[in-house]
């Protein structure tokens, strides 16, 4: 890991920003009109002349610090590109210039392209109301799943190579994979029981460790002298100290 982060940072810099980060080119598809990102100001710049003399229009005297500085290589003047990952770097060197200059610094700024055309900018617009439902439902959703988030993974399925068996003293049994995986310090190991059959009998390791690097999927056998229908379903619990989980499993029978 060291070494990948100092390869990234002192190698590949702005090989990972113009083609790893999908930041910028994400970020492109939510721009409108009103949306505020790196801007050159194209009007107080242009035309660009490095002299001082009296009448030039433009603020722009290409020095070229705004390319030096960027991460990856773009040059602001010629629009917003793909590329652009707005770091601000060219803003910091260019008000640098103009301060040493005597001029006002912003020819490289944050701003919309509507307040770059002296058009009235907005604020509160359809994306923008999209965009915060959505994030909004994202906040709710993940709020949601932390209150209600569990202590034990508890998971149990039917296996897959038989429907049941019979066996010879006249015991029916379904076989189950269990899965127990803790998600705090302190529940080492769980009980497992079924509910739902009368007279059924675990056979198999129905004390479970639930320590995360032994979760792994263990053969529980159900078995019961009851006479069932084709379907039944059972409740699997497992119990440590005063807490319980619950999982519900379907037990197979002969069809009759």
């Amino acid at each position: 890991m060291l070494g990948l982060t100092y390869l990234n940072a002192g190698y590949v810099r702005e090989k990972i920003c113009l083609h790893a980060c999908p930041y910028a080119r994400f970020q492109s598809v939510m721009f409108d009109r009103d949306t505020y990102t790196v801007s050159y100001d194209v009007e107080r710049g242009e035309p660009r002349n490095k002299s001082k003399a009296v009448g030039i229009k433009g603020d722009c005297v290409d020095c070229t610090l705004c390319v030096q500085v960027c991460p990856v290589g773009i040059d602001i003047r010629n629009g917003l590109q793909a590329a652009c990952i707005d770091c601000g770097a060219c803003i910091d060197a260019c008000d640098s210039v103009m301060g040493h200059l005597g001029k006002p610094k912003g020819l490289i700024r944050f701003a919309s392209d509507n307040i770059l055309t002296a058009s009235k900018a907005r604020f509160w617009r359809p994306r923008l109301f999209a965009y915060s439902a959505v994030t909004a439902v994202c906040i709710v959703i993940i709020t949601i799943g932390f209150v209600n988030k569990t202590d034990l993974l508890f998971n149990v399925q039917r296996d897959r190579n038989e429907l049941y068996v019979l066996q010879a003293d006249d015991r029916l049994c379904n076989s189950y994979q269990v899965k127990i995986e803790s998600f705090v310090h302190d529940l080492d190991s769980v009980e497992i029981t079924v509910n739902g059959l009368n007279q059924a009998t675990v056979e198999g390791a129905t004390n479970l460790s639930a320590l995360s690097d032994n979760a792994q999927w263990q053969l529980i056998k159900v078995c019961t002298k009851e006479d069932l229908p084709y379907r039944t379903k059972i409740n699997f619990v497992a119990t440590s100290g005063e807490k319980s989980w619950r999982q519900i499993s379907t037990f197979i029978a002969p069809s009759t």
